[in-house]
């Protein structure tokens, strides 16, 4: 008598299915994980950007600032965040460009500090400042999905991030 070996159709059917119903599981976690982790990449670049300025005024002794950019090379007005930062010394100069960030295509981010321009301006001494020579304090919500950070930027110059952004 002969023996089989293998799987029969029943077999194969049931796994087929546990393997679906796992995957269905298992894939929508997995999208929220990568959100996550591209909204939490976004934030910490923003945060180094913020304090490698701070650190760049205080080394050169003038004004550093980080400014929305949408090329990479120098400040653009009437373009927000999402299109991306850098640090730089002058706005206008590409060459004064320390260093450019661009943030995950699906991460929306939202400015709100005081002053009329979106500039994150330091001093020599490190403290932020408006254009005109006032402290500049305000928050930072970076958006993806139904995921939120807040980046709160204090007028002595110290971040910190939050988790309870409203988007």
């Amino acid at each position: 008598m002969e023996q089989n070996r293998g799987f029969g159709l029943v077999e194969l059917m049931i796994t087929v299915f546990i393997v679906g119903l796992l995957a269905t599981i298992a894939v929508p976690s997995f999208a929220s994980l990568l959100e996550r982790m591209r909204l939490t990449s976004s934030v910490n670049e923003y945060v180094a950007a913020i304090q490698g300025a701070r650190s760049l005024a205080v080394r050169e002794g003038r004004i550093a600032l980080v400014c929305p950019s949408s090329d990479g090379t120098r400040c653009s007005t009437g373009v927000g965040y999402s299109s991306g930062w850098l640090i730089t010394t002058d706005p206008a100069a590409a060459s004064a460009t320390e260093r450019a960030w661009q943030p995950a295509s699906d991460i929306r981010i939202n400015v709100n500090f005081g002053g009329s321009d979106p500039y994150i301006r330091f001093g020599p001494s490190g403290v932020p400042q408006q254009s005109g020579g006032a402290f500049l304090a305000g928050t930072t919500t970076f958006c993806a999905g139904d995921q939120s950070r807040e980046v709160v930027l204090s007028r002595t110059g110290r971040v910190r991030t939050e988790r309870d952004g409203n988007c």
